[in-house]
Order: C-alpha cells, then sequence, then structure tokens
C-alpha cells in the first residue's frame, strides 16, 4: 500500500504541475480542494469558535456571582479569607471563622478592609480559573476543528475527483482513498509546524528587545513567585496540599546542567536569603512571555485604563507562546 502511495504523491506532483489550473482541472476537483485548504484555515483563530451562539451557551461557564462589600461600612471591616464574607466587627470576625470554618489561627488585622483596600474583593474576583465548562469548550472547539478535516478525508466526491484527475486504471479505488487521506493529514501537519515556527521566530525577535539585566530581574521575580506560591499552599491540609505542592515542584530546575538562561542567574545568586527558588527553563520562558506582553499592550502614554487588569489578563492568555510554554510546564 505505501508504494501505491509514493506512485500516487509523484503522479499527482507530475499531474498538477503539468496541468493549467484554469483550463485543465475539472470543476470538481477545485470545489473539492477548495474545501480542503477553508478546513485548513480552521486553524486561524476565527474559524476555532463554536458553529452558532447556542453551541456557545450550551459550553460556557455560567458566570459566578460575586459579593460585594457592605457599602454602608464607610470607615473598615472585616473580610473572611475563606468565603469572602464581609463583617463589621472584629468580633464577628472572630466567631465567624471559628464557628463556621473551625478555624482560630487567622487573625483579624490581616484581613482588615478600608476605603483603600476596598478593590481587595474585585482583584480576587479576576483570578483564572480552569473549569470543567470551559474544559468541555475547548474540547468542543478542538471536535470542531478536526472534524471538517474529518469530512473532507472521507468524501466520496473527492475519491471521484482524483480518479478524474489522474484518468488512470492502475490504481484501486483504495489506493486514491489512501492517498487523500496521507496528503490531508500531511497538509495538517505541515499548517501546524508553519503556525508553530512563526510564532517561535516572533517571540525570539520581541525577547532580543529585553536587556539582559531586565531578564536578569526577570529571572529573580520568577524564583520568588515560586517561593510566594510555596509559602501560601504551605498553608492548606489534605490533598488539595499534596498536589499543588507537586505542581510547584515541577517549576523548580530538576538539573544541575547550566542552559542559555543560567546567565541570567546573577542576582539570585546575589540577592538570596534561602528564600528563592531556581526555576526552570520553560517556567521562564513564561514569566518572559508574560513581560512581553504586558509591555507591547501598554502603550507610551501610560494613563489608568493602560492598567486595566482584567483587559491585561485576556491578552496575557489569548498569547500563543503562552499557551505553548503553559502546556510545557503544567502538563
Amino acid at each position: 500500500m505505501s508504494r501505491s502511495i509514493l506512485c500516487l504523491s509523484d503522479k499527482f506532483t507530475e499531474k498538477v504541475g503539468s496541468l493549467n489550473a484554469k483550463d485543465n482541472i475539472p470543476h470538481e476537483v477545485e470545489v473539492e480542494m477548495e474545501k480542503i485548504f477553508s478546513a485548513a484555515a480552521c486553524l486561524n483563530a476565527s474559524f476555532l469558535l463554536p458553529d452558532s451562539e447556542e453551541d456557545i451557551s450550551a459550553l460556557a461557564a455560567k458566570k459566578p456571582k460575586q459579593k460585594e462589600l457592605n457599602n454602608s461600612a464607610t470607615a473598615h471591616g472585616y473580610e473572611c479569607p475563606l468565603c469572602n464574607k464581609y463583617l463589621k466587627t472584629l468580633s464577628g470576625f472572630r466567631g465567624h471563622t471559628s464557628k463556621q470554618h473551625g478555624r482560630q489561627d487567622l487573625k483579624a488585622y490581616d484581613h482588615r478592609v478600608t476605603n483603600s483596600a476596598s478593590t481587595r474583593s474585585e482583584e480576587k474576583s479576576n483570578k483564572v480559573e480552569v473549569k470543567k465548562k470551559k474544559i468541555q469548550m475547548v474540547n468542543a472547539i478542538s471536535r470542531n476543528v478536526f472534524l471538517q478535516f474529518h469530512k473532507v478525508r472521507l468524501s466520496k466526491s473527492v475519491t471521484e475527483a482524483y480518479s478524474t484527475l489522474f484518468n488512470s486504471n492502475e490504481f484501486l479505488e483504495s489506493d486514491f482513498k489512501n492517498f487523500k487521506q496521507v496528503f490531508i493529514l500531511e497538509l495538517i501537519d505541515q499548517l501546524l509546524n508553519q503556525q508553530c515556527l512563526h510564532e517561535t521566530q516572533k517571540s525570539n525577535i520581541q525577547q532580543s528587545e529585553l536587556s539582559d539585566k531586565d531578564q536578569s530581574i526577570l529571572f529573580y521575580i520568577s524564583g520568588f513567585i515560586i517561593r510566594a506560591c510555596s509559602k501560601k499552599c504551605c498553608k492548606l491540609t489534605g490533598e488539595k496540599k499534596g498536589s499543588k505542592m507537586a505542581c510547584i515542584d515541577r517549576l523548580r530546575l530538576q538539573s544541575s546542567t547550566s542552559s542559555f538562561i543560567t546567565r541570567f542567574s546573577k542576582w539570585t545568586i546575589k540577592n538570596d536569603r534561602g528564600g528563592l527558588i531556581v526555576q526552570c527553563d520553560n517556567f521562564y520562558l513564561l514569566i518572559r512571555e508574560f513581560e512581553m506582553v504586558v509591555k507591547k499592550n501598554i502603550p507610551s502614554n501610560i494613563c489608568a485604563s493602560s492598567f486595566l487588569c482584567k483587559k491585561l489578563q485576556e491578552n496575557i492568555m489569548e498569547s500563543y507562546m503562552v499557551k505553548y510554554y503553559s502546556e510545557k510546564v503544567f502538563t
């Protein structure tokens, strides 16, 4: 079968090269090949949406309702870190945390909410959470992409068009089907490779704008992020603590061999007080991509709207290279 496919491939190249696409290629072939390249265009982000608004509403997660702070408490109050409930008095905070959550180690002054800190609950609502509905939506998008290719692979009209184009009885119909599937799969592979190559080259050009000093600072900040997450997760208990600590351990540098980012570790060596953690290469590259997206989306004429957390968060999470390095780090 592989020999037949190779023969068909050579013959396909020779035949198409000798034909005038406007005059000699059958109309059926033009139509079906247009379907193939239309399906290939689905790799663009605009095609990755569900087919209809009904699909979106069925797959998208419901936006959770967020509790607002009591506007009557203009002076100060206390916010429970476990359920975000607002409590007016110190005794109310202590009674709530001890009775409702069984926690007596929480200090009220650590969770005091004043006018200057009244936006804390809003900042918490901007956390990125990957929920089951969102995972289902991503899976549905992936199925929607490859469903279009699958339809072309099984299309009877495409097989007949190949037979008409070659105008030969040397090969069986099964050979045409096998060649068609190999050709389309190769097309998908080439498109994905080219997209990945393009985004990687663009990222390399952008990161060259960062000086070694900037990258050394980012290296230092990356280690601080891991250390801060580790301290926060140490306060947890049960299975949740084990899973989160295992995830954090994957961000650490596991090998003692030097890499191309070792030259950025001078800040860590000079300023470490036993608390910083040297991160793995991919996590540093992920943090560097965060920085590049922020620099790209904040204009030189800085204003208050330039630092809208929600907008910056969306831009960061939509970046191709952020998704690329996130998959390497967390999967």
